[in-house]
């Protein structure tokens, strides 16, 4: 199989089944018919003993679409309607299976898009993800050629000898992907090393500045869209109850609670050594703590913030809340979800001894005073954030 022919497939597949208006009405049959087979084709999967379609899987005894079979090396297609998006539930189930049975290739795909899974990869099922084609739009802007090369890896011909180039390719597009995530994203721990070496060379640069800088020297790809950069907006004046501090640095309060049996201490013991702590998709002031913010955790005993332990931990803000946790990067317990965001630390210490404040430091207190007394002192909850004055901040952990 050459280029040219994969390339000349997928265009005359394309024209077919794409219209001015977007693709056709088509049902799963006429869609794997005129947009999937070609592609299967001309890869080189046209005999009995290259190709089984409606194929039982003998583990699971699931019929999958296509069982394509290359030496030693098989690979699973799964198929969809043409107008049908390739679904979080489809992907899951494709990559359970495959990895049931002991495939580790899988594809997945509505004939404009494709997504290429590797069951080998550690992690659930988006990182087992380890590209997503899409061959309609590329195609639509006279790029086809580029998107199909990863398609390419996948001729028989080229897998009848073994996966080894295969492999290398899924190991470098992970890799790049990382890489560009760690240069890109500001809480990451490659920014902050980056903004902590030029701080020492007597260089102020933010996160942003050192990203911007890179993308300068051709270092990164270029900037995404900016329909694809997370909102980020920090107020530059604080409200007045969101007291700030001199020095550019600004101090918070952050709370724990039982977690399904779970001691709230223990909680913060399983997720402060990860170097990082989760906030909520509710949480209004998720973006305001900064790199470089000083930050205690709070936690309770028996759900009581009266008689609770107080004071437990302090940490650095090392990055931004602006990246989701992946469900296999969880350390539990409590429930997983979507919007639960990775506020990254770094120097994390567990106090010798829980600090719970006095009465007579509570009077001192510029923000959390209570309404009345005997009550909870006021903006500690489950995983609230509180902004804290400097003053407040040493009387809570114990500095003065």
């Amino acid at each position: 199989m050459t280029s040219e022919a994969l390339l000349a497939a997928a265009s005359k597949a394309l024209d077919t089944v794409l219209q001015d208006g977007g693709p056709r009405d088509l049902n799963e049959t006429e869609t794997r018919r005129y947009a999937i087979d070609p592609i299967i084709e001309v890869l080189g999967y046209q005999s009995l003993d290259h190709v089984r379609r409606e194929a039982r899987l003998s583990v699971s005894g699931q019929v999958v679409d296509y069982l394509l079979s290359a030496g030693q090396t098989q690979v699973v297609v799964e198929a969809k309607r043409l107008r049908v998006p390739l679904g979080d539930k489809e992907a899951g189930q494709l990559v359970g299976y495959c990895a049931q049975e002991g495939i580790r290739w899988a594809l997945l795909s509505n004939g404009m898009q494709w997504q290429i899974f590797d069951t080998e990869v550690r992690g659930n099922w988006e990182a087992k993800r380890i590209a997503t084609l899409d061959l309609a739009a590329e195609h639509r802007d006279g790029h086809l050629e580029d998107a199909l090369r990863p398609l390419a890896f996948f001729a028989r011909e080229a897998l009848a000898s073994g996966d080894a180039e295969l492999s290398d390719w899924s190991r470098d597009e992970r890799a790049r992907a990382h890489l560009d995530k760690m240069l890109t994203s500001p809480g990451s721990p490659v920014i902050q090393a980056a903004i902590d070496a030029m701080r020492e060379k007597g260089i102020a640069l933010n996160s942003q500045e050192v990203v911007d800088l890179l993308r300068a020297r051709g270092t990164l790809l270029p900037d995404p869209s900016p329909a694809l950069q997370p909102a980020i907006a920090v107020p530059a004046v604080p409200p007045p109850d969101q007291p700030s501090s001199a020095g550019g640095v600004s101090f918070f309060l952050l709370s724990s609670w039982n977690e399904k049996g779970c001691d709230s201490l223990e909680y913060l013991r399983l997720w402060l050594p990860t170097g990082a702590w989760w906030i909520g998709p509710t949480a209004v002031d998720r973006l305001t703590p900064q790199p470089g913010d000083q930050c205690c955790f709070f936690a309770t005993r028996g759900g009581s913030t009266v008689t609770g332990r107080g004071i437990v931990a302090t940490a650095e803000i090392a990055g931004v809340a602006d990246q989701e946790i992946p469900r296999d990067e969880w350390p539990g317990p409590g429930g997983w979800g979507p919007g639960r965001f990775r506020l990254p630390l770094r120097k994390v210490h567990f106090l010798s001894d829980p600090f719970w404040p006095s009465r007579e430091i509570r009077r001192k207190l510029d923000t959390l005073q209570p309404e009345r007394p005997g009550q909870r002192l006021q903006g500690i909850g489950a995983r609230s954030i509180r902004r804290l004055t400097e003053r407040d901040f040493n009387l809570l952990t114990g500095r003065s």
